[in-house]
């Protein structure tokens, strides 16, 4: 397992935990998480204080506390780039099951995640979640 690896499955497994500490540790000053979509945390989210803020504890908001899971279907690091197939699986705040299929890439440098672009079916999402 290479360090990029190792850190996009501790980013996932701390983002399950909803874990903020974990998570800022994982991230780059500078992250920049892109989210595919029209949903209420699409778009382009800069800096770490940004995705922590703005992005993550929004998505949070969605879910029901300690619900949210990731299985990692297929994951292929090469040169600080990791590119994860996974299925988040959780449970919305209202009670309805949560099942989405995820594609993300992930940049990492120096043991942090620097940059993500998230693709999901965010109608799944405005259906479900929202």
């Amino acid at each position: 397992m290479s360090t990029d690896d190792a850190t996009v499955r501790a980013l996932l497994d701390a983002m399950g935990r909803m874990d903020l500490g974990a998570i800022e540790s994982l991230l780059t000053d500078d992250v920049q998480w892109w989210l595919a979509g029209d949903s209420v945390v699409s778009g382009r989210h800069v800096g770490r204080e940004a995705v922590l803020r703005d992005f993550l504890a929004a998505a949070a908001e969605m879910f029901e506390p300690g619900s949210l899971a990731f299985e990692i279907t297929h994951l292929f690091a090469h040169d600080g780039t990791v590119v994860v197939e996974y299925v988040g699986t959780a449970r919305s705040r209202r009670g309805n099951a949560y099942r989405n299929h995820y594609c993300v890439v992930f940049r990492c440098r120096a043991g942090q995640v620097s940059e993500v672009r998230e693709y999901l079916d965010t109608e799944h999402v405005a259906r479900v979640l929202v």
